[in-house]
């Protein structure tokens, strides 16, 4: 019976090895892929969202499939906000006009500002928006509910209010700029503290180049 006992031990044994070395490796394998001194926070596993169907500032549609195939620096926000809200466009615009001197780079990225109120923000109101940053930028807006939960999915500080009118205060949006790999997935995200534009860049250019 001992002799059957130990049997069991040296089986059940290597089981729990074989269990721990391949967590281990899989957390090295993880860590590995996270570059190291990087300023934003990058998702050890990049988050999914659902399907979209939204309209963009040149009245295209613009859908989940757009995500597919290239980098997507997004962020959300209103048009009219009562107080100084463009931190995250004056951010993406700094990074953008930095990137000038990597062509390959600035091309496989897309920018995007998605309105978080569809009535006031229509696809007019956006382009006007959008294009005063930059234009190659891509403002967006679709149904509230669309929107709210595609935000909500996110989870990562973005937080939602409903903005009844263009005098309304909109306040609660968050100013955080998300970053999703061309798979379509919530890779990072970024602050958007002006003064930070240099560590931004150089976050996304180590990610970019981690990413595989």
């Amino acid at each position: 019976m001992s002799k059957y006992k130990a049997v069991f031990a040296y089986l059940l044994l290597g089981i729990v090895i074989t269990v721990l070395f391949q967590s281990g490796y899989q957390r090295l394998l993880d860590q590995r892929k996270i570059p190291d001194e990087l300023n934003g926070i990058l998702l050890p596993k990049p988050k999914g969202v659902p399907a979209f169907r939204w309209v963009d500032h040149r009245q295209q549609s613009f859908t989940f499939e757009h995500l597919l195939g290239k980098w997507t620096i997004l962020t959300f926000g209103v048009t009219h906000c009562s107080v100084d809200c463009s931190r995250p466009m004056r951010a993406m615009v700094a990074v953008f006009e930095r990137l000038k001197a990597d062509p390959p780079l600035l091309k496989s990225i897309q920018w995007v500002f998605v309105s978080l109120d569809p009535v006031h923000d229509t696809p007019a109101v956006l382009k006007d928006y959008v294009t005063r940053y930059n234009e190659h930028f891509l403002g967006v807006t679709g149904p509230s509910e669309d929107v709210k939960h595609f935000s909500e999915v996110l989870g990562y500080g973005v937080s939602y209010s409903v903005v009844r009118s263009p005098e309304a205060n909109p306040g609660g949006h968050t100013e955080d700029i998300y970053l999703f790999n061309p798979q379509g997935r919530l890779h990072a995200l970024f602050q958007t503290r002006v003064e930070d534009v240099e560590k931004m860049l150089r976050d996304l250019v180590m990610i970019v180049a981690s990413y595989s």
